[in-house]
């Protein structure tokens, strides 16, 4: 289940842009922005939630755009109008606002409409109260003609109009997802009449209200219209800050939970926000199993630049990325590599981790950024401490040190470091680089790694620091990543080399209890995920947190195909 927030935007509220960016970092799907052109001061109408009209619905500010300004900073964020007044708005100009507002934000707007509550508003308009529900069902067909004909023509009982040009179309096609906001039933047989998903008010109980009861109804109604449930969206909105209602929400297969948001500045609103980004959190991993997806690559000079590769991964919803590395590559070498055969060219070729990392943290907003692996046994500890704290910084945190201890006995020697004692100066290095993260003066003295007290900043965001993540095979690296690490990587996708992923993940689950660490808090990330759906979802199912591609270096016509394949994996799994 997917989660949103709702705003009445006003000039005493968050502005869109700041309100977006705080959603999209903490991992809602999206922002719904509600519409009143103005209150009457005269009115007959009852207010649907009872008692006075609060003073945000004479404030709110215009959706479009408000909605256009949370588009301009986000990248991931669906942007819904929740709902916005069909039945007070021209059919042709707001056609060409959805469409315009569809392909400023790259395809991410959902059209939530209703019919209105309050008579002496839209009569202002010109709108009849009692014909407005046929009005907007009109309004609706005919902009539907205008998203999708290139002479576009309507001719109804209210809208009329001869054959006409008019663009930009949307980029969803055939036009963006219409939502119908309202109570049940009669909302609901508008939606199943002529849109696309159904939004009534989890927040509104009593008669005709109840989430629990209503629903089913609805996708009765949806089958006897010939309509299928299962493709057909229900969102709530208006839902209330409870994990066991939310949880119930989502085993009732209900798309999307949205939160109602006061018209707030910063101050009143982000503490809600976190305690619902707890709250989404649970709610995701209440008895379900998740898996996340991440993906590799050397980056090279003729790759994917890391900048356009983390956009990409970001926009298509995976979780993180990934940069190898190797210093160099002797060309007389001793080592012979896991793969098998020559060593491929991006070996030789690969740019520097951390310097590609940055360069993707800084065009993305939730993307983690990992080095997968760091050669540490090819890195002064000192140095590479404070790199490690500076991307961790410039990420605002979202940086996760995966470390190998190498496997090119050539390549290391270069670097002075001797091959069959290489384990214990990672080790070493590693213990080193903790105390220098976490301590004002630190110190470290032992067989490999020397200094007195010293003076380093600056510390990680993350505290105590990034995790470790010790990457190699079952049950060396194993044994390193239990007694040094916060997680481990094993290679899925070389079964003859490291084994097979169900043999000995239980084994090394073992392991860690032997050692007093708890298996449920320690995490288990796979590289080379292979490309099956039946595969992944065993992975997912015994538990793997993480399963990280490897993608070839690249430019974007080669690798973006294989992204949108494994969109639809991840969609599956």
């Amino acid at each position: 289940m997917k989660f949103g927030a709702s705003m009445f935007f006003t000039d005493y509220s968050m502005a869109p842009g700041e309100l977006a960016q705080a959603l999209e970092q903490r991992g809602f799907d999206s922002l719904w922005a509600p519409e009143h052109s103005h209150i009457p001061v005269s009115r007959k109408s009852v207010f649907p939630n009872g008692g006075e009209v609060p003073k945000h619905y004479y404030d709110v500010m215009d959706p479009f755009v408000t909605l256009a300004a949370a588009a301009a900073v986000t990248t991931t964020l669906r942007l819904g109008t929740g709902v916005c007044l069909v039945n007070q708005r021209d059919p042709i100009q707001l056609a060409k606002s959805v469409a315009s507002l569809d392909q400023i934000s790259g395809g991410r707007f959902i059209f939530g409409i209703g019919v209105g509550w309050n008579a002496e508003e839209m009569e202002n308009h010109g709108t009849v109260f009692a014909t407005r529900a046929k009005l907007v069902r009109e309004r609706v067909e005919a902009m539907k003609q205008i998203w999708t004909q290139t002479k576009a023509e309507y001719h109804g009982e209210f809208v009329n109009f001869d054959p006409m040009m008019t663009w930009p179309k949307p980029v969803q096609k055939p036009y963006p997802p219409i939502y119908v906001g309202g109570a049940f039933p009669h909302a609901a047989r508008r939606a199943i009449r002529y849109a696309d998903g159904w939004m009534p008010l989890a927040g509104l109980m009593g008669e005709n209200s109840d989430v629990f009861s209503i629903v089913p109804k609805a996708r009765a109604m949806l089958a006897a219209a010939g309509r299928d449930p299962a493709t057909f969206p229900i969102s709530l909105t208006a839902s209330p800050e409870d994990l066991d209602l939310l949880t119930r929400y989502r085993d009732l297969g209900i798309e999307r939970a949205s939160v109602s948001l006061p018209a707030g500045n910063a101050a009143a609103v982000l503490p809600i926000l976190d305690r619902w980004a707890a709250l989404i959190r649970q709610v995701s991993n209440y008895g379900v199993p998740t898996m996340h997806f991440g993906v590799s690559m050397f980056f090279t000079d003729y790759s994917m630049t890391p900048a356009e590769l983390g956009q990409a991964l970001e926009e298509r919803g995976f979780e993180s990325v990934w940069a190898a590395e190797h210093s160099h590559i002797p060309l007389s070498r001793k080592s012979p590599w896991g793969g098998g055969g020559e060593l491929p060219k991006h070996y030789y070729d690969v740019m520097d981790p951390f310097v590609c990392l940055t360069a993707a943290a800084m065009v993305t907003k939730t993307l983690k950024i990992g080095t997968g692996v760091c050669l540490v046994n090819q890195r002064d500890p000192i140095q590479t401490a404070k790199l490690v704290a500076s991307i961790d910084h410039v990420s605002q945190g979202r940086f996760l040190f995966g470390i190998g201890n190498g496997w090119n006995q050539d390549e290391m020697e270069n670097h002075g470091t001797v091959f069959a004692t290489r384990h214990k100066l990672v080790r070493e290095r590693v213990e080193a680089m903790k105390a220098i993260w976490t301590q004002a003066k630190p110190e470290y003295h032992g067989e490999f790694v020397n200094f007195d007290p010293m003076i380093t900043w600056p510390k990680p965001v993350q505290k105590p620091y990034p995790p470790v993540i010790v990457g190699g095979a079952y049950p060396y690296a194993a044994r390193r990543a239990v007694r040094y690490g916060d997680g481990w990587i094993p290679l899925a996708g070389r079964p003859g080399q490291y084994g097979d992923v169900g043999d000995y993940v239980p084994k090394f689950r073992e392991m860690l209890k032997e050692a007093g660490r708890d298996p449920a808090t320690f995490p288990i990330s796979l590289f080379y995920g292979v490309e099956d759906a039946k595969t992944l979802a065993s992975y997912r199912d015994l538990g793997i947190v993480r399963c990280i591609v490897s993608l070839p270096s690249a430019k974007a016509d080669a690798v973006l195909p294989i992204l949108d394949r494994w969109v639809a994996l991840m969609r599956a799994v």
